[in-house]
Parts: C-alpha cells; structure tokens; sequence
C-alpha cells in the first residue's frame, strides 16, 4: 500500500505536534514513518493508517522523536563547525589570502591615524549591524524552519557576539595590537559566515524547495 499525499501531509503535522520544528529532519522522519507504517500494512490490511502511525512511534520509546533531534542537531554542529574551519583555512591560502592580507594591511595602516577605541567602536557597529541582517535573512528566505540554516545563524550570531564583549579590556588599556587582531578576526568571521550561507541556501533550496515556497 502506498500512503496517499494527505496521509504524508498528516505525518508531518504529526512530527511536528511531536517534537520536530526542522522541515528537513521532520522529511527525513516522514519518510522513514511512511516506509514503516507501509509494511505494517502490507502486513495487515485491517489495519488503518492511524493504527500504524500509533504502533510505528511506540518503537520510539518514551521520548518519542527527541533522542533522534538531538542526534541530528549534534551532527549538523559538528558540520557546521567543519565548514567554518574549511572557510577560515581557505582564507589563508591562495588567492583567498590577498583579500585576508588586505584587511590586515588596511587596518595597521588605518591604525596610524586612529586610537584602539574607534576599533572597539567599528566592531560593535559591525557586528550589530551583522546580525541585524542576518535576522532579516533568516526571515526572509525561509518558509519553514531548517536545521542546517539555523546552526549557520548560530555562528553568525555568536561568532559576531564575543568580539565586541573582548574590546573593553582593549579600550582600556588602550592596546592597538589587540585591537587591530579583534576586528580583523570578526571581518574574516563574516566574510567566512557569508560563503557558508550563501552555499547552504542554496543546496536547501535544492533539497527543500517547498521551505522556500
């Protein structure tokens, strides 16, 4: 028996009651849900679709859906995290290493003619100003909630987040060094974060078109 496209479309209003908020896991679980609950009644053709969601999801245990969410969201960091320290090496070698010179050059330069404060100003008003676009992004492009994307923003988020609470100790003691590395780091992170996305966008939009719908 194979499941019509309005038990599929209850299955993942099921996953989602239970637990699930990403649209790519909840297509991963509604696949497996379907193949399963299509055995089942193979097996036993009294048997109803509502019966067989039921039997299937008790092999889950008592947490239901939550062991394998929080498998996947382990598993999507860590490639998260591999992807940023692809981009971040990437930076450093050629012709990926003119641009990352570039910035360090412009910013000892620059370094000449102001104090270490104005960098702690310029790190905050990029990195707010970072987020703010990547809130609006994240908005804008995605019906529904993916996984992959959203551990991205994460990264964004945090890896913009931390730089400005590091510049009052550079302000300070007024340490231009510290400065110039800081800022220049959360330029890199961005310039990393961007590339990223960029490419997870559009692989999802690939794989999960009605996310984008």
């Amino acid at each position: 028996m194979k499941l019509s496209k309005e038990q599929i479309e209850e299955l993942f209003t099921f996953t989602h009651k239970k637990g699930v908020r990403w649209y790519d896991l909840q297509c991963e679980l509604v696949d497996h849900l379907a193949l399963q609950i299509e055995a089942e009644i193979s097996k036993d053709p009294h048997l109803s679709f509502e019966e067989a969601v039921k039997i299937i999801y008790k092999r889950f245990g008592i947490f239901g859906f939550s062991k394998i969410v929080q498998e996947k969201e382990a598993q999507v960091r860590k490639q998260g995290n591999k992807l940023w320290w692809k981009g971040f090496k990437n930076l450093f070698y050629w012709p990926n290493i003119l641009i990352s010179g570039s910035i360090l050059l412009l910013l000892i330069m620059l370094s000449e003619f102001i104090d270490a404060e104005i960098y702690y100003y310029a790190s905050t008003v990029i990195a707010i100003s970072y987020l703010v676009k990547v809130i609006g992004r994240n908005i804008k492009h995605t019906k529904l909630k993916l996984l992959m994307m959203q551990k991205i923003e994460m990264h964004s988020f945090f890896g913009c987040f931390w730089y400005p609470l590091y510049f009052p100790f550079v302000f300070e003691n007024n340490n231009k060094v510290l400065a110039i590395l800081f800022l220049f780091l959360l330029i890199l992170n961005i310039i990393i974060i961007e590339k990223i996305s960029r490419e997870v966008l559009a692989e999802s939009k690939k794989l999960y078109p009605r996310a984008f719908a």
